[in-house]
């Protein structure tokens, strides 16, 4: 119900919309205006590649986030994990197992969104309790950071953390944070919709 109203919010503004890896697929069916779907997967894998040894593992922190996961493993030439977890709160998960060998393995855990960290939390102790290598690099798309969600992730083992500015952040982050900018990627589009050109082969490599 709140994606519905902020699309018609939004509709009743602007003429055309342009997307980054939005949250919940479904949801641009809800637009009534032409809406264009950009990813920064491509951007966050180049940056992650470097760090991805061999013995690297995708790993999606829920049932949602497999189809992500798969994209990246298909760039990235690596197999793929994931956590099957129930919400028993609107801050508790529970694990219920992991799908896929971590043991000793170096997990690259992707997400749509970093938001109060209590999926990536859960999903930590998950891979941890299984023997994974306790060098853990996180990717996502938007970093919200809500919270107390730094100081949390302050006390786990992540290597390297890599997300977009699509959220702007004031200050910087005590955490070992890599930040890729969408600006080429947005300005492209733009450029292309002003000009009639067709974004499907830029959809494409993105």
């Amino acid at each position: 119900m709140s994606a519905r109203l902020l699309a018609d919010l939004l509709c009743t503004r602007f003429k055309r919309i342009v997307t980054v890896d939005i949250h919940n697929p479904s949801a641009e069916g809800f637009f009534t205006v032409p809406l264009e779907h950009l990813s920064a997967i491509t951007l966050l894998v180049e940056i992650i590649r470097p760090l991805a040894s061999e013995q690297a593992i995708i790993v999606a922190p829920d049932l949602g986030a497999v189809k992500l996961a798969q994209r990246y493993a298909d760039l990235l030439d690596l197999p793929v994990a994931y956590v099957h977890k129930v919400r028993t709160s609107d801050r508790k998960v529970s694990v219920r197992r992991v799908i896929g060998e971590v043991k000793d393995r170096y997990p690259i855990v992707v997400d749509d969104m970093i938001s109060t960290a209590d999926t990536m939390i859960s999903t930590f102790d998950a891979l941890l309790d299984r023997g994974c290598a306790p060098e853990i690099i996180v990717a996502a798309s938007h970093g919200l950071f809500v919270g107390d969600a730094v100081h949390r992730f302050a006390s786990l083992p992540v290597r390297r953390m890599v997300v977009t500015d699509s959220v702007y952040r004031s200050s910087a982050i005590p955490l070992p944070l890599e930040v890729v900018s969408l600006s080429q990627v947005l300005a492209e589009a733009i450029q292309r919709l002003h000009s009639d050109s067709s974004l499907r082969g830029f959809l494409s490599v993105l």
